[in-house]
């Protein structure tokens, strides 16, 4: 397989005594380099063994290798980041879904802007792009993990690719994308997420469920009158939903709805999402 940009990334590896990332309590909030001994200071050599792997089955052994979860805290993704950004360019559809996994597992954001460091800034920028480059890949299943990991992304930077992807004919890419949406924290998206939702004509549709979540953890008031309609679905997951997602935005005007719900729901857990909701509305 051929990697174009592998030198390229080869020579923006930080050296074994590697930069970690460390909030500081300045008002920048900028994230200050400090040293610390890397948990892969052969992350050339990995890289090398991965490009020059010609099975893929090879391939995802190696990133399944690295444990992120057990190796690393906050920082792990700028170290592992030469290498997600070449295997993302990988022709195989199995690839993709375990390098999004890892940039979900490490719990940080791919985000250029708290780095000081050039070399960092542009590490993050390559992988930025990189997940980009895939946004319109022509495999749903490859989109879907891409709009996960779109959710790690700047807001400015992912908007509107997660926007395409809202309007997809595949449901798991409409699903995924809703997700994203709610990780990303983009109250600039709500209308367009409630147009997406109010365009599920049968209010029945998987990604319903997605966005109705991410309106929930918008918590935009904008929202209410969409999620208010979702009570009254056939479907008692997305009934369960919209009940989570005005638990969350603690909007009186969900009272009434919500108290005609339980008085003739049947589904239990339908009953206590809602009983949850009209107490935080009551609290607040």
């Amino acid at each position: 397989m051929k990697y174009p940009v592998l030198m390229v990334a080869l020579a923006c590896l930080v050296a074994p005594a590697q930069a970690t990332v460390q909030r500081t309590d300045s008002a920048s909030d900028v994230i200050q380099a400090r040293e610390t001994p890397s948990p892969f200071p052969d992350m050339e050599r990995l890289i090398r063994r991965f490009t020059a792997a010609e099975q893929t089955d090879e391939r995802l052994r190696l990133l399944e290798s690295l444990d992120v979860r057990e190796r690393w805290g906050r920082g792990g993704l700028l170290q592992l980041g030469p290498l997600l950004t070449i295997a993302l360019q990988d022709e195989s559809p199995a690839i993709v879904p375990k390098v999004t996994e890892l940039i979900l597992n490490t719990g940080d954001r791919v985000d250029p802007d708290p780095y000081e460091n050039p070399a960092d800034r542009i590490a993050m920028l390559r992988l930025e792009q990189a997940l980009l480059q895939r946004a319109n890949d022509r495999m749903p299943a490859v989109r879907q993990r891409i709009a996960l990991a779109l959710g790690r992304c700047r807001p400015e930077v992912a908007r509107q690719p997660l926007l395409e992807m809202l309007k997809s004919g595949n449901p798991g890419v409409r699903l995924s994308a809703g997700v994203a949406f709610g990780g990303l924290g983009d109250k600039q998206a709500v209308p367009e997420l409630i147009e997406a939702l109010d365009a599920d004509a049968a209010k029945n549709m998987p990604s319903s469920r997605g966005l109705i979540e991410a309106l929930g953890r918008l918590k935009d008031s904008r929202a209410v009158d969409v999620l208010i309609a979702f009570l009254g679905s056939d479907n008692p997951e997305l009934r369960r939903a919209a009940c989570g997602a005005l638990y969350h935005i603690s909007s009186p005007k969900a009272i009434a709805p919500l108290k005609e719900v339980l008085a003739c729901e049947r589904d239990d857990r339908v009953i206590e999402l809602a009983t949850f909701a009209l107490r935080e509305i009551a609290n607040k």
